[in-house]
């Protein structure tokens, strides 16, 4: 099962540089599949216009930059979506994670709930780790004395994963459950549905 909003994006971006005379490549990785770098040394090769990476590895903090650098140093445009790294010499566009936080937990407890979770991805995403930065503050505001380990849960950005760490969030009394992706949504519907929730 694949993210429902990268197949959205693509498709915007694509109508965008369609509409300014740009063929458009689509080139996506999956586990075990030709890697970001593969696939850039091959659209080099083609004499490509400019590269648009989308949550590539700019967004792992456990990542070099240096391929970006290169590719910049070649003079060669690129765009950054979903993921900025200081550095980079390239637009970057990104979700506004602390107010989609922040949004999220006005939202949870204007319908009464006080116990809210948060099903994370690994904090060498930059996405994650903004989210968290947020989910953190928000609950310090309320309540300085407050542990945020305690309602944080860290798995992987998966359906498998949000059912694992919506399950156990669930079970430890929580009674609402932000969610880092869609698909780890998907999987905390799933985990409260098998307890009897409904969602």
């Amino acid at each position: 099962l694949t993210n429902p909003v990268f197949p959205a994006l693509a498709q915007s971006i694509e109508n965008s540089l369609a509409e300014r005379g740009f063929t458009p490549l689509l080139c996506t990785q999956s586990p075990g599949g030709t890697t970001e770098d593969e696939y850039v040394e091959m659209l080099l090769e083609h004499g490509v216009d400019g590269i648009v990476f989308v949550s590539g590895r700019h967004a792992d903090t456990s990542a070099s930059n240096e391929r970006y650098h290169r590719l910049r140093s070649r003079g060669l445009p690129i765009v950054l979506v979903n993921g900025f790294s200081e550095g980079i010499d390239a637009p970057a566009v990104s979700t506004d994670d602390s107010v989609a936080v922040e949004l999220a937990l006005r939202h949870l407890t204007s319908l009464g709930h006080r116990e809210i979770g948060l099903a994370i991805g690994p904090d060498r995403y930059i996405p994650a780790r903004r989210k968290l930065a947020a989910f953190t503050a928000a609950l310090r505001r309320r309540d300085p004395a407050a542990d945020p380990s305690r309602h944080v849960v860290t798995t992987l950005f998966t359906v498998e994963g949000g059912q694992a760490a919506g399950g156990e969030l669930m079970d430890s009394g929580h009674t609402a459950v932000i969610c880092a992706s869609d698909l780890m949504a998907l999987g905390a519907i799933r985990a409260a549905r098998a307890r009897g929730l409904h969602v």
